[in-house]
């Protein structure tokens, strides 16, 4: 169950959410988020997600950097406390013949 502050507003399936990056120190700055990022979206995709949420603050944390969500096609959906609630939306292929 997401937080009550992060959650769709209505009920909503095949919604995946990006929650946090972990990133040891040592390792830091060398594009490693990105990756994990590009890695997440593509598998949610795989896996037939309609859309993919994220949390970023404005100023870059564990829940990532809203610069990077808005380079791949994020928008912002609306306001949480210090965070902004982002989507990215995936064309579904048409079932119909």
């Amino acid at each position: 169950m997401r937080s009550s502050r992060y959650r769709p507003t209505d009920d909503e399936t095949g919604v995946y959410v990006i929650a946090c990056f972990y990133v040891h120190a040592a390792d830091k700055r060398q594009g490693i988020a990105n990756e994990l990022l590009e890695a997440a979206l593509n598998h949610a995709r795989e896996c037939g997600a309609c859309a993919v949420d994220a949390y970023p603050n404005e100023r870059p944390d564990y829940m990532g950097n809203r610069d990077d969500f808005e380079e791949r096609g994020f928008r912002p959906l609306r306001g949480a406390g210090k965070r902004t609630v982002m989507r990215i939306s995936f064309d579904r292929p048409s079932t119909l013949g």
